[in-house]
């Protein structure tokens, strides 16, 4: 479920399932072993923006503070909606697919626009 961890010695000595690093600091620390694929809209013209990152405060501040050029004319963003996954492999793939605008993209667009 973790990455490569498999049946061993966890950290802490004992025999049984490995502990993955995060658990040792607590679930806290999982989001830093995650990579999410995001949408933002902007406040300005209501365009969309695809993204992906293992830092989402960060990266929608660096959004809204001008520091992404695709993004710094039309900002300030809000967050519409994430994935979450567990290897960055896996959101690089998810936000290709996104980035074609084909039937992944409308969904998704459908799917957020009945929430909003």
């Amino acid at each position: 479920m973790f990455g490569n961890f498999t049946r061993g010695t966890s950290y802490n000595g004992s025999t049984g399932v490995s502990i993955p690093p995060f658990a040792k600091g607590g679930i806290q620390n999982l989001s830093l072993y995650m990579h999410h694929v995001y949408v933002l809209q902007s406040d300005k013209n209501k365009s969309l923006y695809i993204g992906m990152t293992s830092d989402l405060n960060r990266r929608l501040g660096e959004h809204n503070s001008g520091k992404v050029y695709f993004t710094s004319r039309h900002y300030p963003y809000k967050l519409l909606y994430y994935e979450t996954y567990q290897t960055r492999v896996l959101a690089e793939e998810r936000e290709k697919q996104l980035k074609k605008f084909g039937s992944a993209y409308y969904a998704l667009i459908k799917r957020i626009k009945v929430n909003i």
